[in-house]
């Protein structure tokens, strides 16, 4: 029986990378900014391989809140633009099939490797985000995927930072029997004009470091302006909002608004333990617009999972009811705000440039976490973007600097 034909568009820069037939590269890597279609084009070839030819596919990441928000968001999307290819699968809520058994595997490596290394006999693994990536998830990953004769690993990834796991293993040095393309906005003809909207208008108002990230694919790297630096958090931990009984004090810290426009501020929380050695662990972060029944409930749920001490909520206009509310059975404590943002931010610097403002060493919120942290300024001319959960982090800052602490025992106790 022959096997069926199909049309797909694929950036030409891309076709060196997908023309030749499966098994002729152990690693196919696109790497480089937004808008490159790199995704896509990956979504495409893969479901036009498990249309002609019984295959199985991992399709991983390290962080996957849902299979629907994983890279069966772009496979069904890549379905949904090619009709004639879409005849030949079967989608379901969170499982993709073809016609002739193909099957795809939607799995996140940070909580579970193990689940993903389970999967017996896969032909394709795709790594989407890989920037994410750690080296503890490739060095269990990679020796079960590659068992299979004629099996391929792709990398798709937007550097982040450099000599990271990803960087260093399929960037700087390719791997052997390799095939790697650098691709942007640029290399794309299919480029629409509603992205190209964007980037025009993130070129004038983003701080050209993200701007160059987010785009040309550059490295991460924080404005000279930026109130705080990337070298004040090199040292990192593992600690996550499941260890809040290994400290001596857990705070929340809540910056909120009850809107849930995109043009409206998204609420932010931010979960912090503290150790009598005078350090504090960021633990967990909620950075979301949320009405205010569903804001309300955010607030609860975190205090059920993680007891703090003492719950912080900016006493302006969107806080002041949730205070009123929340005040008879849980520890809210309302803040003014003291000056505009800046002073704010600055005023928060000196426990985060000495180190006792510690970061975690991964998570699914900390990418998009540090990058409004790096980048804030404090001139709202160039902060363009949300910066709540940069409010949040100094609000915590600022009212845990004025804490009375006692040296007792050769440490410093919050009192």
């Amino acid at each position: 029986m022959d096997k069926p034909e199909f049309d797909i568009y694929i950036p030409p820069s891309l076709i060196p990378l997908f023309a030749p037939p499966r098994g002729s590269f152990a690693y196919r890597i696109m790497y480089g900014g937004r808008g490159s279609a790199k995704s896509l084009t990956a979504a495409q070839v893969i479901l036009v391989w498990a249309a002609c030819e019984k295959i199985r596919v991992l399709c991983g990441r390290q962080f996957q809140n849902s299979i629907p928000q994983s890279f069966f968001a772009e496979l069904k999307n890549a379905l949904d633009i090619t009709p004639e290819l879409a005849k030949f699968f079967d989608i379901k809520k969170d499982s993709i099939t073809s016609t002739c058994g193909s099957e795809f595997f939607f799995k996140g490596f940070d909580r579970n490797i193990e689940a993903a290394k389970s999967i017996s006999n896969v032909d394709v693994t795709i790594i989407e985000e890989a920037e994410q990536i750690n080296e503890a998830a490739y060095i269990s990953l990679l020796p079960t995927v590659r068992r299979r004769n004629k099996s391929e690993i792709w990398i798709i990834t937007n550097p982040r930072e450099e000599n990271s796991a990803t960087d260093k293993r399929f960037i700087k040095r390719t791997p052997p029997r390799s095939k790697s393309v650098e691709i942007s906005y640029k290399d794309n003809p299919y480029f629409p004009a509603g992205l190209e909207e964007e980037r025009l208008d993130n070129y004038e108002t983003m701080p050209y470091p993200l701007y160059a990230h987010i785009w040309e694919g550059a490295y991460l790297t924080e404005n000279e302006f930026s109130v705080y630096k990337r070298d004040w958090f090199v040292e990192r931990h593992n600690y996550t909002i499941a260890d809040w009984e290994k400290f001596q004090n857990i705070f929340h810290s809540w910056d909120t608004a009850f809107k849930t426009n995109e043009a409206n501020d998204p609420s932010a929380g931010i979960v912090v333990g503290v150790m009598n050695d005078g350090r504090a662990y960021l633990l967990h972060v909620i950075n979301k617009r949320m009405e205010y029944g569903e804001l309300k409930k955010a607030i609860i749920d975190l205090q059920e999972a993680a007891p703090a001490s003492t719950i912080l909520i900016e006493d302006k206009a969107s806080g002041q009811s949730l205070l009123q509310e929340l005040n008879a059975n849980y520890p809210v404590k309302g803040i003014k705000p003291e000056g505009d943002k800046y002073s704010r931010a600055y005023a928060s610097t000196e426990p985060c440039s000495s180190g006792r403002f510690i970061l975690p060493a991964q998570s699914s919120w900390l990418h998009e976490y540090e990058k409004q942290l790096l980048f804030f300024t404090g001139n709202p001319k160039i902060d363009k973007n949300h910066d709540d959960m940069v409010d949040a982090t100094s609000q915590f800052i600022n009212y845990w600097k004025k804490r009375k602490r006692v040296f007792v025992n050769g440490v410093f106790i919050d009192n």
